[in-house]
């Protein structure tokens, strides 16, 4: 009895050619997903009144002013709170929860300046929180926008 020593040679297959049909979807899906998400997000947020200012560069929308602020960023409770008598960017921030463990220590107030376009003023939470004086914290106006950024690092 014979015992082969090699194995039996299979007929050469022609080269494979690479599969240029799913890449082709791949860049289908990508394009679909950059161009039509967008539109699909601001037809639904037309009907919507403005969202909350999500960063300090964000404007402050143009609409008649009515007797509120927009609290975003780093708080608990981010949205429009309708403005006490009197209030003071800190409180506003207090009341919409305080600020989360990854808040910076400053508040950034954006208003809306006839003339000037949009104005940022700061002010340092933790000093208004040491020492409570009105003239460490900044009075609010209709319209204000506040944002509390993120930290970099966290301590």
């Amino acid at each position: 009895m014979d015992v082969p020593t090699s194995l039996p040679r299979q007929a050469a297959s022609a080269p494979r050619k690479a599969n240029n049909s799913w890449w082709g979807r791949v860049f289908l899906l990508t394009l679909a997903l950059v161009m039509v998400l967008p539109m699909a997000y601001l037809a639904y947020t037309s009907g919507v009144s403005s969202p909350p200012v999500p960063s300090a560069t964000a404007a402050v929308s143009a609409g008649p002013l009515r007797d509120e602020v927009t609290i975003s960023g780093e708080v608990l409770h981010p949205g429009r709170y309708t403005l006490l008598p009197d209030e003071r960017a800190v409180s506003a921030v207090l009341r919409a929860g305080g600020p989360t463990s990854s808040a910076k220590d400053t508040v950034k107030v954006i208003r809306s300046v006839p003339g000037r376009g949009n104005v940022t003023l700061v002010v340092s939470l933790r000093k208004v929180l040491a020492k409570p004086m009105p003239g460490n914290d900044l009075p609010l106006l209709p319209g204000d926008a506040i944002v509390i950024d993120r930290k970099l690092i966290k301590f």
